[in-house]
């Protein structure tokens, strides 16, 4: 199905079988994605470090 080939294959992969006028719509969905991911990387360290500070903190 196709869900299971979005799943599965890398995104260069999808550009390859995918008709050239669906194109644009895949690169608009890397784009979102690879946000997405930037943004829960940067959470992802700022939680860390939160944590860390509020160990190491001397009331």
């Amino acid at each position: 199905t196709a869900i299971y080939v979005a799943q599965t294959m890398s995104m260069r992969g999808l550009q390859r079988i995918l008709p050239n006028d669906s194109i644009p719509l895949l690169q608009n969905y890397i784009d979102i994605s690879s946000q997405v991911v930037h943004a829960d990387y940067i959470k992802t360290m700022i939680m860390g470090t939160g944590q860390h500070l509020l160990t190491n903190i001397n009331f």
